[in-house]
């Protein structure tokens, strides 16, 4: 009858709204020459861009892979820069940690690997 809530400065909000949720479920009709093979968009010097339509499916995804190249701090050369690396790779995820959650939900995903010589996103 008399609720009482105590201000410790602590606040309860909904969530962010989820951008990467679509806004639209329609699928496109089908057509043979988009999903037959996958069809150059646009080539870039440091990449190229493909689509190709899933007719069998029928469900929308992507898969977009970055990769950087650095030889910032002898990135593998040295066992200091390898540690650096580690910890800028833990601290990167930790600072995308809630941008993840959203993915998630829209039943999207992404990782950053380490290789010898760059980052792979």
């Amino acid at each position: 009858m008399k609720a009482e809530c105590v201000e410790n400065g602590k606040m309860l909000d909904l969530p962010p709204h989820n951008t990467l949720l679509p806004k639209n479920f329609d699928i496109l009709p089908e057509n043979a020459d988009l999903s037959a093979k996958p069809q150059l968009l646009q080539a870039y010097d440091e990449g190229e861009l493909w689509f190709k339509k899933d007719d069998f499916f029928k469900k929308p995804k992507a898969f977009a892979k970055m990769r950087y190249y650095t030889n910032d701090c002898e990135f593998t050369k040295t066992v200091k820069a390898k540690v650096f690396v580690e910890m800028w790779t833990k601290c990167f995820t930790e600072t995308l940690r809630e941008f993840a959650y959203l993915a998630d939900c829209a039943s999207l995903n992404f990782n950053l690997g380490l290789s010898n010589n760059h980052l792979d996103f």
